[in-house]
This record gives C-alpha cells, sequence and structure tokens, in this order.
C-alpha cells in the first residue's frame, strides 16, 4: 500500500508547506517550458478571456481538457454561466496577445484581435491549435479553481509556431 500525504486540518499551519516563498516557487516554475494560452468565454457585453499556462489534457476517452483559473475571475463566471469554452494555443506572431489578455480591462481584451465565434464561444483566428469544451466539473483548489470540460470541437493551425514561454522569456518553437 503506497505512504499516505498528511494533510493538515484548514487553518492549521503546515511549517513544511509555508518553507517556500512565492518568489522561490516562481523561480522554479519558470523552469517548466509551456505554452501560452488564451481561455475564452461569451460574455453578457461582450466576450470575455484570460491568459493561462496551466492547463492540461485529462482524458482520450472522451477526450477532455482541465485548466486552472483563479477563482472569482470573470472568465471563469462566465464559463460558469455559459456551460462552453475555448483553449486557444497562442501562435508566436500571437505573443503580445498574453499581456493582453493578463492585463488589460476586460472590456478591452479583445480589442484588434481576430476571432469566430464557434458554439457561442470565442475563439481565435491563427491559434496554433483551438479547443472547444463543454464544462463539465470544476474543482476548487485553494485560490484556483480547476475546470474540466469534455472537447465539443478542435482545429489546428498547421503554419503556425507556438508561443513558448521559459524562464520568463518567449520563444518560438520551430518544429
Amino acid at each position: 500500500m503506497p505512504p499516505q500525504l498528511a494533510i493538515p486540518a484548514a487553518g492549521e499551519p503546515d511549517l513544511a508547506l509555508d518553507a517556500v516563498s512565492a518568489d522561490a516557487f516562481r523561480r522554479v516554475m519558470s523552469r517548466f517550458s509551456t505554452c501560452v494560452t488564451v481561455v475564452t468565454a461569451g460574455g453578457d457585453k461582450y466576450p470575455v478571456g484570460c491568459t493561462v499556462t496551466a492547463l492540461f489534457s485529462l482524458s482520450l476517452s472522451p477526450p477532455s481538457m482541465a485548466v486552472s483559473l483563479k477563482t472569482g475571475s470573470r472568465t471563469l463566471d462566465h464559463i460558469r454561466a455559459e456551460g462552453i469554452f475555448a483553449i486557444n494555443v497562442l501562435s508566436w506572431p500571437q505573443r503580445e496577445l498574453a499581456k493582453q489578455f493578463a492585463v488589460a480591462l476586460p472590456r478591452h481584451r479583445f480589442k484588434d484581435v481576430d476571432f469566430t465565434m464557434r458554439a457561442g464561444v470565442p475563439v481565435l483566428v491563427d491559434a496554433v491549435a483551438n479547443v472547444v469544451c463543454q464544462l463539465t466539473q470544476e474543482i476548487a483548489v485553494l485560490d484556483h479553481t480547476i475546470i474540466a470540460g469534455v472537447v465539443a470541437s478542435t482545429s489546428t493551425a498547421e503554419a503556425q509556431s507556438p508561443f513558448v514561454l521559459y524562464e520568463h522569456e518567449a520563444y518560438r518553437l520551430i518544429r
């Protein structure tokens, strides 16, 4: 039988977990190269979206994805309301969109962004890949919520190279 992980009770401090600062953790995580994505959803007055690097394929049967979003984010609220979201893997020419979708006011995030609507959700044109998912589950974890969705549609742009982050630097992944 594998060893059990001891998880402290809510509110009970765990010195081993408190020993790592946010800055130290950020430095370590910067060593994980990752494609940069924009997660999008429909909105009341305008589409919504945010930059995301914490996501993964969840299952092949059925095909599904999981994404981590800050709890209370506008994008998460709209995904819950609509029940559908898109994951857009940014291409190298779209690298400036990472900052735009991270820091711009929500109503300005889609300014000058070429997108189409698919199943009621905005999909970024010229992204390396687009995955539209039907929301199936969410799990609150610390200050984030992990959402899972069954894949409803996909598309790829074979001619595009993805925008990759490593050590807070932008790279173009060349095939």
